[in-house]
């Protein structure tokens, strides 16, 4: 659950072709935002911001680079 805004620019302990999922849920403030460096699909890496709203960041690292991708507005 986010407390504040959250910086995502990599994964401890990486492995390159590995993938991770990310579940982000708002607080009951919401409004939090996501910064990153990594390539996200579409460019897409806002998130809901309605509290308690809940998205899906599903992370792939090949060796120097992070591909990512969001899912948001599940209820």
């Amino acid at each position: 659950t986010l407390t504040g805004n959250i910086t995502l620019n990599s994964l401890t302990n990486a492995v390159a072709g590995t993938s991770a999922t990310i579940i982000l849920t708002q607080d009951a403030t919401g409004n939090r935002t996501l910064t990153s460096t990594m390539k996200f699909a579409g460019g897409m890496k806002t998130l809901s911001t309605a509290a308690n709203a809940i998205d899906m960041l599903t992370v792939s690292y090949f060796g120097t680079t992070y591909y990512a991708s969001l899912i948001t507005g599940f209820v």
